[in-house]
């Protein structure tokens, strides 16, 4: 039996990777953190588990409404492990294409160039079901911002990779 889920496809990931850069409007970004955002688009249903700071409470309310028990992850962790391949590959492909710049790739952050994202692809950006739309306006807000390293930081509060030994 075939099964496809878009965490596992790379091409996917591509768009979905450019569709995130294109909406945070950021200079650039950790490779992790945006390896986080896209499990999170991938799985809006996981943010009710992220840690909210304090200030974006009202954003922390949009997620916890109304869970539904078909869309929890079983085991976050191995997903997003197994997703890294997917999402790393996503990102050299991006790079060939030159939509990022291969030299922040290489420097593990990612940074959109001025080459146009075609129209074809902006439409698509543009029809996103509910779930993710709200998964995008948590990542446009300024929770977007946090750090990644270190206590309290993007990687201690998704609880998805190691963050005890950084060094912030």
């Amino acid at each position: 039996m075939i099964v496809y889920h878009p965490a596992f496809d790379f091409y996917h990931g591509a768009f979905r990777m450019l569709l995130l850069l294109h909406r945070m409007k950021r200079e650039s970004i950790e490779v992790e953190a945006l390896r986080i955002w896209d499990f999170y688009f991938v799985f809006p249903s996981e943010v009710k588990n992220l840690s909210f700071p304090n200030e974006f409470a009202a954003l922390r309310r949009v997620f916890k409404e109304k869970p539904n028990p078909y869309e929890d992850v079983v085991n976050p962790l191995r997903i997003f492990d197994r997703m890294r391949t997917f999402q790393l590959a996503a990102l050299r492909y991006l790079s060939a294409h030159g939509f990022i710049d291969t030299a922040a790739l290489q420097a593990n952050r990612v940074k959109r160039t001025t080459k146009p994202i075609p129209d074809a692809l902006l439409d698509r950006m543009d029809d996103l079901p509910t779930s993710q739309d709200n998964v995008v306006k948590l990542i446009v807000s300024p929770f977007v911002d946090l750090q990644l390293l270190g206590k309290k930081g993007l990687k201690d509060r998704s609880g998805l990779i190691e963050h005890r030994y950084d060094v912030a």
